[in-house]
């Protein structure tokens, strides 16, 4: 199963560079389906597909997704959980039926709370259900979820490494390139390197003042999200999710301390983490430096 996702994903990426425009197109448009939007269903893919997340925290507090009103197109969706300003999960369903006759399902988490997906084909009632056991951070793809009755269960995951570097001073400016989060107090840039050795920048898209998305190969199919936040224990938290199998670097730079950290995903794997000791709480930090001409969703930088 392991080679066959590999091989669907090498083809998927090499159809994305043939076609920037569409991620995965089959010789017809898929079936318009009758799922009805609302605060906590998505509705993906021409209204075909019908997407909830059910959640509960460590406090065994629970709920449902809420949607984040961010259009890319229709195959991409985005949930928060208690705070509209915390993006915790991104998901896409593509048409992947020209390489292998099913639809797939991607989702990429910058959450260790434990919850549940539910996709749903409106067309044929079929259900594909994927759980996060609590105090996991899991990203996903299952290249086999529709039509077929058979689906893959999400795949392990591995945790990126972080490394901390000192850096010079300097002030966050957003770019097509860069995120400025928190007020601008953290600079976020990602570099990628493919299978076949090309490299790139990641485009960035702001969503809220705390979270923020990148993409590699297609505005329209987004492959990196990452939330930073203060965790209430002294630190800056930063969580971040993936649903590409690329290598990428996630570099974040506290422009305050002056300190970056780093998060490599190794080609070929597919990352969820979180950092709970990112950055220090620095209460006496210089807000001066911080630019503050980028409000959230203000799409004129990039």
């Amino acid at each position: 199963m392991n080679c066959l996702r590999s091989l669907a994903l090498l083809l998927f990426a090499v159809l994305l560079l043939a076609s920037p425009s569409r991620a995965v197109a089959g010789e017809e448009a898929p079936l318009r389906g009758s799922c009805v939007p609302s605060e906590t269903v998505l509705c993906l893919l021409n209204d075909r597909f019908s997407v909830e997340v059910a959640w509960e925290d460590f406090d065994e507090n629970t709920g449902l997704g809420q949607n984040l009103p961010l259009v890319i197109d229709d195959t991409t969706g985005f949930v928060w959980f208690t705070d509209a300003e915390k993006l915790e999960l991104y998901l896409k369903v593509l048409d992947g039926t020209a390489i292998n006759g099913h639809f797939w399902v991607f989702y990429g988490a910058l959450s260790n709370w434990q919850y549940t997906v539910t996709v749903t084909d409106t067309v044929t009632s079929m259900q594909a259900v994927y759980t996060n056991p609590l105090g996991t951070f899991a990203s996903s793809v299952d290249v086999r979820a529709f039509p077929e009755p058979a689906r893959s269960a999400p795949q392990p995951t591995s945790r990126a490494a972080p490394l901390a570097t000192a850096r010079g001073p300097l002030t966050c400016v957003p770019d097509s390139t860069t995120l400025c989060l928190d007020s601008g107090r953290f600079q976020v840039e990602v570099d990628w390197r493919d299978f076949v050795g090309n490299t790139g920048d990641g485009a960035a898209i702001p969503v809220t003042d705390l979270s923020g998305l990148f993409w590699f190969f297609a505005a329209n199919n987004i492959d990196l999200a990452v939330k930073i936040f203060d965790g209430g224990d002294g630190n800056f938290w930063i969580f971040f999710g993936s649903t590409t199998e690329v290598e990428y670097t996630l570099t974040v730079t506290d422009v305050c301390t002056d300190t970056v950290r780093q998060y490599l995903n190794p080609l070929g794997t597919l990352t969820s983490g979180g950092d709970f000791m990112a950055f220090p709480v620095t209460p006496n930090c210089n807000a001066e430096i911080f630019s503050d001409s980028f409000e959230s969703g203000d799409t004129t930088a990039w």
